[in-house]
């Protein structure tokens, strides 16, 4: 018997089919379940995420001949989606949902013939984060638990430099539950609460949703091609403590950069360690002490 010869094909697959893929099998690891929802959409989506005259949440592809006019333009965002899915879970009696999709947004611009197409990865989790069981109390989901959810992403692409600061938030997220996920000084995302009256116009006013979106072709321009491994330290690290009071609208985050640009060479990593508000402290200010690790390649501290 012989075996026909069988060339090995010389194409790759292209960059973002690998980034989906990776993104998916992350996200299944995770604990959530992959929807799949129609990229025709009404027009009153755009109502639903409380989107201005001049959003390009309202620029809208229509179609030339739609089955119905809840299916008569391409979906310029994935969250209506999402949300009539979280929707149709809550009828069915589900309420601790873990849900993600993937899939393309089309933006239409009058420079241009052709819409901008652009995939995006969208997640919600709603409902207990625990149960109440003999060990531990029940207890919601809540912003820290999809930051952290992010946070376990990022860690599998091997990308370190993400950081998550306020900013000009898409009209459907909470202003004061929600921030802007940064990669490299670029804007990949956003991540935070829906807002409430978004939730009530979905049939959702009784639940709370925690929501993220990444851009992943931004995402992708900006993860390394390689992992590299760094060799372990030889010599232990040395921790300070440092203890502020501040002003509530001063981000944690400016304070740790500032620690970063002066830390000088020996500075290895500085993470916000804890955070007090209330009691004696003026209601306009926070206690926050961040914990500072310095650590040098050449000798012991």
């Amino acid at each position: 018997m012989t075996c026909p010869s069988i060339r090995p094909s010389d194409e790759v697959e292209p960059p973002e089919q690998v980034m989906t893929e990776t993104l998916r099998e992350a996200m299944v690891g995770l604990g959530f379940n992959e929807v799949i929802n129609y990229s025709f959409v009404s027009p009153n989506t755009a109502d639903l995420l409380m989107a201005g005259e001049e959003s390009p949440l309202r620029s809208f592809v229509p179609i030339l001949n739609p089955l119905t006019a809840d299916q008569s333009v391409m979906r310029t965002s994935l969250v209506p989606g999402v949300l009539e899915t979280v929707r149709t879970n809550v009828v069915q009696g589900m309420r601790d949902l873990r849900l993600f999709e993937l899939g393309t947004v089309f933006v239409h611009t009058e420079a241009e013939e052709l819409p901008h197409e652009t995939p995006f990865l969208a997640a919600v989790m709603t409902g207990l984060l625990n149960q109440k069981e003999w060990y531990c109390e029940e207890r919601g989901v809540d912003f820290y638990d999809i930051k952290g959810i992010l946070e376990s992403l990022f860690k599998t692409l091997g990308l370190r430099d993400v950081t998550y600061k306020r900013g000009d938030m898409p009209p459907y997220y909470s202003p004061e539950i929600s921030s802007l996920i940064y990669l490299s000084d670029h804007v990949i995302g956003h991540v935070g609460q829906v807002l409430p009256k978004v939730m009530a116009d979905s049939n959702l006013e009784t639940l709370t949703a925690y929501l993220f979106e990444l851009n992943i072709r931004a995402l992708l321009e900006r993860v390394p091609e390689a992992v590299t491994f760094e060799p372990l330290p030889k010599f232990p690290a040395v921790f300070r403590d440092i203890s502020l009071i501040v002003q509530r609208e001063i981000e944690s985050i400016r304070i740790q950069e500032i620690v970063k640009r002066e830390g000088g060479d020996l500075l290895e990593s500085v993470h916000l360690y804890d955070l007090y508000e209330g009691g004696k402290i003026d209601r306009a200010e926070k206690a926050v002490t961040l914990r500072v690790s310095y650590r040098s390649r050449e000798g012991t501290l």
